[in-house]
């Protein structure tokens, strides 16, 4: 990869090696620039299983009808002596399960050693997203090295000629493609706003780009050291992200219709080694695959199941579609002039990049390009469609998919620089060689790069964006949790009562990281569980009461002793009342 590297250097002229730098940089830069964001109910789930605890104990131990301080909450925010790494894993298994282990026990550990801010928890993420630049080069670089000369131009040459200038286009054609796709992948706000996130998709981006780049090379080069390697990057990620199975069968399908209809022979021994590294990456999933089917559907994912209108269904589509490339303003933030003038732009240019692959790529490059879109897509979409429901709108589940067409977009933005162009794969260079022909090339040319320096400038604005952002859209139920703790850190001795009911749990301990300490919890064990003479009697010490999330039961119970509640905060998700 470094001779590849150097290529990539020498090939370009100095001012796009130094904009090229500068780009990448700057991806850097938008990871690292704002890791104090809002930090937010799935985020505090984290720093739950750091801590070695369950919810079910700390229901147990804090939601019961007393009065609980911020540092009692925090307690259960941190890593405790008394926990160890098999108590964070036996609270995934407990109550997580569609969260394996493997992201949560290394931030255990980094957090162990660098500390416990939420800056360090989140840095975590922000490290490993940096592996994600080499790793979708060296796919891209695997994917050309897949690729044979097609052209009779070719053919028509003595060997050694075919053999250096076919290499040198092919590797030229990859340095670039790979390259493009380091900055898109470096700039892009949906990748960015997850390196920034104390959640696994940071680390899932990697394994699914080296998994799949490691298996390309096994296919190509056929030995044990590959095919281990293959096995290593594929347990990871399973270990990291279930969704991986279905990269992995995706990854099947391309290596049995490469081997035994495009190169019309069965090749046995390469179909037998994916077969035994995939059997023996399952057999090590095993455990957790066996607590995965204990659960049945998975609580905390069974909102994925809940059907949605079409239309909604569409406008979520495209709006994560759109955040791969601007930064979205709300928690849904479709009805924006921002998404209606960018959705059509990104629509024809994916559009038009899928066909340009499938147009003028090998049949080995774009036939897995398309089976790594459709094989982390489909298991997704169809059940959407067929039994309803809302399983493929989570942009955080369709990282690989995101992936493929950032490679794609990627192979039609390199096409600009190459000369010949992208088709002498599949054309004779002769037939390119004329002066219309020439002239259509450089009209493409001017055009295309018209449209790299619009994806540019909107993923620059994007970025720039979230340096200066207090919340976004990744936040989803607290995104206006910033609004919410405003209005509590303003009272001088404030009071919170609240459930464990629905999201309240969750919020409760995102609240914890923004609160001002003077602010105290009544965390109740349910809505009827304490009488409403009882919750009165433990409120009279505070200036301000307020209740988040009450129940209607609750909020009749009060009405009903004379005690007076006014709405003063409310989003879509949560609601803030106080105490007259």
């Amino acid at each position: 990869m470094h001779l590849h590297l150097q290529t990539i250097l020498l090939r370009l002229r100095n001012w796009k090696l130094i904009l090229f730098l500068v780009l990448l940089g700057l991806g850097i830069w938008f990871r690292f620039g704002n890791l104090h964001q809002v930090y937010w109910h799935d985020e505090a789930y984290t720093s739950l299983r750091i801590s070695g605890y369950t919810s079910v104990e700390v229901k147990q131990q804090l939601f019961q009808n007393h009065l609980v301080s911020l540092e009692n909450l925090r307690y259960y925010q941190e890593i405790n002596p008394e926990r160890t790494v098999i108590d964070t894993i036996n609270s995934l298994a407990l109550d997580d399960a569609q969260h394996p282990p493997l992201y949560y026990v290394l931030v255990r550990y980094w957090v162990a050693i660098c500390g416990r801010s939420i800056e360090i928890i989140r840095s975590f993420s922000a490290l490993v997203s940096l592996l994600s630049f080499p790793a979708i080069y060296w796919l891209c670089q695997e994917l050309f090295a897949l690729v044979k000369p097609q052209s009779s131009q070719f053919s028509r040459q003595a060997s050694g000629q075919i053999s250096s200038q076919f290499l040198q286009f092919r590797i030229s054609q990859g340095n670039l493609t790979g390259a493009i796709a380091m900055l898109l992948v470096a700039l892009s706000p949906f990748h960015i706003l997850y390196a920034q996130e104390a959640r696994e998709y940071a680390l899932w981006t990697d394994l699914t780009l080296g998994m799949s780049a490691a298996f390309l090379r096994s296919l190509r080069l056929h030995n044990w050291q590959n095919w281990g390697l293959y096995t290593v990057f594929l347990t990871a990620s399973l270990y990291t992200s279930p969704l991986s199975g279905f990269v992995a069968f995706g990854h099947g399908v391309y290596a049995l219709l490469i081997l035994v209809i495009l190169e019309h022979s069965i090749q046995i021994k390469k179909i037998f080694a994916y077969a035994i590294a995939s059997i023996f990456s399952l057999l090590t999933f095993v455990p957790w695959l066996l607590v995965l089917i204990r659960d049945g559907a998975v609580a905390g994912a069974s909102w994925t199941a809940q059907p949605i209108p079409l239309p909604i269904w569409l406008k979520l589509w495209g709006l994560t579609i759109v955040r791969c490339f601007i930064l979205t303003d709300g928690d849904f933030g479709f009805d924006t002039w921002q998404v209606y003038a960018a959705l059509p732009f990104l629509l024809l240019l994916i559009t038009y990049s899928l066909y340009f692959l499938c147009r003028y790529a090998p049949p080995k490059l774009w036939l897995f390009v398309l089976i790594f879109l459709g094989a982390s897509s489909l298991p997704l979409v169809l059940p959407d469609l067929i039994l309803g429901g809302q399983r493929s709108t989570a942009g955080r589940y369709l990282v690989p998919t995101i992936l493929g067409i950032q490679i794609a977009i990627a192979f039609f933005f390199a096409s600009v620089f190459t000369n010949p162009p992208t088709r002498i794969f599949s054309r004779q260079i002769s037939q390119l060689k004329t002066p219309q022909r020439s002239a259509i090339k450089l009209w493409q040319s001017k055009l295309t790069e018209g449209v790299i320096a619009i994806v540019l400038l909107l993923n620059l604005g994007a970025g720039f964006n979230i340096l200066r952002a207090e919340t976004s859209w990744i936040k989803v139920i607290n995104y206006y949790l910033p609004s919410l703790t405003a209005v509590v850190n303003q009272s001088q001795k404030p009071l919170v009562i609240s459930t464990a009911e629905g999201i309240n749990f969750g919020t409760i301990f995102a609240l914890t990281h923004a609160l001002n300490p003077q602010v105290k919890f009544l965390l109740l064990d349910s809505a009827n569980s304490l009488g409403i003479a009882k919750i009165i009697d433990q409120t009279q010490n505070f200036q301000d009461v307020f209740l988040l999330n009450p129940s209607k039961d609750l909020q009749r119970g009060l009405l009903q002793q004379n005690i007076q509640i006014k709405l003063d905060y409310q989003d879509f998700h949560l609601s803030l009342w106080r105490l007259l």
